[in-house]
């Protein structure tokens, strides 16, 4: 079992969240790979140290296994668990009065369209809207995602992370999440906290993609096509604001216009098999139809020894 990274080091990547996006507590963070990301309590620290001292091996993946099980069922689908102890900058936003977009994707265009109908919508509708860019999951893209971060911060388009290890500790994070979760048998298609990480992971290949939320409630999880229902916001959705509200108003158009004109795309996962990532499920279904899902294996190769050299070597 991976060794705990201390408070102080977490604190010095971002500050921490409470499970209700109020107050900030004092947490110690486990590594991605050791308890699938999630964010524990001293408390429950202390159950890890102690069952880290169990000297069976078997007696120890027992207990690691029943204390994540229990760990995962306090957990929903909020923000805060989808940020939780990356970027204080985010856990400042997180409160009732304001909406938040998170998004990804490697098309600066598509980020440039994206942000600015975004804020305008916000601005007319006389609401508190705060965005974040959080890069993408393919590590081989990492020096363009970088020029598109510094991009983003150049021409004040939203908030991003200078760092790149802050990006790739967020992803890297839900993929632990979906493999803890799996490895747990806790994989099934009514678990929300599932459904919504295989969203991202999905959307992430397709390419443009944004998480809308209200405070730390999660609204919807959507691919590019959002960049469409900010668009056409003065011409369609923007009269329903003062009846349904800016995050009703835009939902019910996204998902009753939008998607029923471009259609749903295809979900896609990838699993990067290493021998720390645990077992990879014998089948999977949709998220969107609920059908079981076709199962490929492919290999890849990044062709950059320096870049994959530093996705095992990151200095937090």
């Amino acid at each position: 079992m991976e060794s705990l990274i201390k408070s102080q080091h977490a604190q010095q990547l971002a500050g921490h969240s409470s499970r209700d996006g109020k107050t900030p507590r004092t947490t110690e963070m486990v590594p991605a790979t050791s308890t699938g990301g999630l964010t524990m309590s001293s408390d429950e620290s202390m159950m890890l140290k102690l069952i880290q001292q169990t000297h069976s091996p078997d007696a120890r993946e027992v207990q690691v296994r029943g204390l994540l099980s229990l760990l995962w069922r306090r957990e929903t689908l909020t923000l805060n668990l989808i940020v939780d102890g990356i970027d204080s900058v985010i856990f400042n936003w997180i409160n009732p009065e304001n909406y938040i977009f998170l998004y990804g994707g490697d098309d600066l265009d598509w980020i440039r369209r994206f942000t600015m109908a975004a804020k305008a919508t916000a601005k007319d509708s006389n609401v508190k809207l705060e965005m974040a860019y959080v890069g993408k999951r393919n590590h081989s893209h990492r020096e363009h995602i970088r020029r598109i971060s510094e991009a983003v911060r150049a021409e004040n388009l939203s908030h991003s992370w200078a760092e790149p290890a802050l990006m790739w500790f967020f992803w890297t994070r839900l993929e632990s999440m979906l493999y803890s979760k799996i490895q747990l048998g806790k994989a099934d298609d009514h678990d929300e906290v599932m459904q919504g990480i295989k969203k991202i992971l999905s959307y992430d290949k397709l390419g443009g993609w944004a998480l809308l939320s209200k405070g730390p409630e999660i609204v919807m999880i959507t691919h590019g096509a959002i960049e469409r229902t900010v668009t056409v916001y003065d011409r369609t959705w923007k009269t329903h604001v003062p009846t349904k509200g800016y995050t009703k108003a835009m939902y019910d158009h996204h998902h009753d216009e939008i998607l029923r004109e471009t259609g749903k795309p295809c979900s896609h996962f990838d699993f990067h098999i290493t021998a720390r990532s645990g077992r990879i499920p014998e089948k999977m279904n949709c998220f969107d139809c609920h059908r079981p899902m076709e199962k490929y294996m492919s290999f890849a190769c990044c062709h950059d020894d320096k870049l994959l050299d530093q996705d095992e070597n990151y200095n937090f």
